[in-house]
């Protein structure tokens, strides 16, 4: 399996909250909900929706057009065709990604202060996705080159980026989720 495979596998894997091999809408409303939760949103806060309609509007432009068998989910092989037709490489690719990307921000930065803290950016990755911390704090050392000790929102879209829009094992955020 090349990187980016592995990568998307990685993502994958950790999205599928119940196991079954298969991602559907509800794993992606999922992983909205819990991020919104550990952060202390309410299910009707303007963060909560903003995270289940850009999750929402994903699902639609991009994955459920690859569910090739028709029944409402998409196995590894769809969601990575997915990828790679609609997001990899492609001019446009980041502008579908990139209003999730931004959702997640507005609910991890609690503070409002335009930037992810370490502690911030383990809690988004680990309530969201189950992300074991070790890995959260890795992917935040790797992409904290300057060590601040924050991420700005630009540093995170580019670091989203990198990892969804990239092949290249090199690319600045290529450790989003840690090492693969």
């Amino acid at each position: 399996m090349d990187h980016y495979s592995r990568k998307m596998h990685k993502f994958f894997t950790l999205l599928d909250a119940d196991g079954d091999d298969v991602l559907t809408l509800a794993d992606f409303t999922a992983a909205a909900n819990r991020a919104a939760t550990a952060f202390g949103w309410s299910p009707a806060s303007d963060e909560s929706i903003a995270i289940r309609q850009s999750y929402t509007a994903l699902w639609q432009e991009v994955y459920a057009p690859m569910d090739l068998d028709g029944d409402a989910g998409l196995d590894f092989h769809e969601y990575l065709t997915a990828h790679r037709k609609t997001i990899l490489g492609l001019p446009d690719g980041y502008q579908r990604v990139q209003p999730v990307a931004q959702a997640f921000l507005q609910l991890a930065d609690t503070d409002g202060d335009g930037v992810l803290t370490r502690a911030e950016y383990v809690t988004t990755m680990n309530s969201a996705f189950g992300l074991p911390e070790e890995d959260g704090e890795h992917a935040f050392d790797q992409l904290d080159a300057a060590n601040a000790g924050a991420l700005s929102f630009g540093e995170v879209h580019r670091a989203v980026e990198g990892y969804f829009c990239s092949e290249d094992p090199a690319a600045y955020g290529s450790a989003l989720l840690g090492r693969i």
